[in-house]
């Protein structure tokens, strides 16, 4: 079966600090993860149909139709790219609160005194209301014991924003090509004047992209093609490692 590819075009010398460069990066591989070709196309088709026969009526209601479209493409996109950054977890214990949450509500007032009395005659009292106690009291406590003796160290925190950009770029990544896809659908990086980069940067840049591609859920998705003069290239590796060079 054929790959299908998606092409991005990435212009590197628009922001040239690597922070910007990173987050740059990261902001046009988003936006062509949230455009749908279909879309781009319905709204093309409108356009020329409405020029053809000028039916107002038709055309608003192509318009209409292609809103709606594209509201629930990017809504499903962004439920994806989010279930892929922050897993299933929390939402699953945020409708596990609201069930149980609702089911409390709408109970009537003669159920929940069963249900207390059950609880209590279960219980007893006393055991309820020192139980209820040292829940609220230990609890803190509890969890950060657990934590100290079930979670690993680890300093990620203080690695920077680029780290952090990185992390997201993994994410979308994994959101708009899964797994069982990656065989199938492939995304080409075009990046283009990355020779209108001053000397110095030029190498940053270059650094950026080969080191984003050292990760191995990156590079199993992303194919980058780099157009550059490489005569600039020489310029700019003489200009970084001149002292090496000249030794």
């Amino acid at each position: 079966q054929p790959i299908k590819y998606s092409k991005v075009e990435f212009h590197a010398w628009k922001y040239q600090d690597t922070p910007a460069l990173w987050a740059y990066l990261y902001e046009v591989l988003a936006d062509n993860y949230f455009c749908s070709t279909e879309i781009e196309n319905l709204k093309t088709e409108g356009k020329i149909n409405y020029q053809k026969d000028k039916k107002v009526l038709k055309y608003k209601k192509l318009q209409i139709l292609t809103w709606l479209k594209g509201r629930l493409f990017k809504f499903k996109r962004t439920v994806n790219l989010n279930h892929s950054r922050i897993g299933i977890n929390p939402f699953l214990n945020f409708i596990s609160s609201l069930i149980l949450f609702s089911l409390w509500l709408f109970l009537s007032f003669k159920l929940k005194l069963e249900l207390i009395h059950f609880i209590i005659s279960s219980l007893g009292l006393l055991f309820s209301l020192k139980f209820l106690y040292l829940y609220f009291k230990f609890k803190p406590k509890a969890a950060s014991i657990i934590r100290k003796y079930t979670s690993r160290i680890s300093f990620k925190t203080h690695l920077g924003l680029q780290a952090e950009i990185q992390k997201e770029i993994v994410s979308l990544l994994k959101a708009w090509i899964k797994e069982k896809n990656i065989s199938k659908n492939k995304i080409v990086l075009f990046v283009d004047d990355i020779d209108r980069c001053s000397e110095n940067k030029v190498i940053q840049v270059v650094d950026a992209l080969r080191v984003m591609l050292e990760n191995s859920e990156v590079s199993k998705r992303l194919l980058i093609i780099a157009a550059l003069d490489e005569r600039v290239l020489k310029m700019a590796i003489h200009f970084k490692y001149h002292n090496f060079l000249s030794e």
